[in-house]
């Protein structure tokens, strides 16, 4: 009868071992990306002067990549201010790969993938396929 009790004691202390450990394992997949909230950058073309600014705010349901023009000469360009729909492609701790469709918003803008690599915890390098980079920061 003992051997029985020892047995069940056993049994049971491993069953909520596995209770407890199928609890916290979901808690840690469900942690918050550092990469979701609202991150800003803007870039000046040396040869027209021309200041383009870019909103990115992503969300765990997707975001959005918004143009807008900034000072110095401006173009008429109809993508401006159009919010791009963004999908996270894949996510590890130090980056995460941005498809980008601005087709979606207004036909002819562009769609593209970026990989954004974390420099610090309010800082993302932006690095695009033709070997463009963007410094991307937390907006406040």
């Amino acid at each position: 009868m003992a051997i029985r009790l020892t047995a069940l004691r056993a049994a049971t202390s491993i069953l909520a071992l596995a209770g407890s450990m199928s609890v916290a394992a979901p808690a840690l997949a469900q942690a918050t990306p550092e990469f979701l909230g609202h991150w800003s950058a803007r870039s000046v073309s040396p040869t027209s002067g021309f200041e383009l600014r870019v909103e990115l705010v992503l969300a765990e349901s997707g975001g959005t990549w918004t143009y807008t023009p900034g000072v110095g000469p401006s173009r008429d360009n109809p993508c401006f201010k159009k919010a791009f729909p963004v999908r996270v492609i894949a996510a590890t701790a130090p980056e995460v790969t941005l498809q980008v469709d601005g087709s979606t918003a207004m036909a002819g803008c562009p769609d593209f993938v970026v990989l954004l690599k974390r420099v610090n915890e309010k800082t993302y390098d932006a690095q695009f396929a033709d070997g463009r980079h963007l410094e991307f920061s937390r907006a406040q």
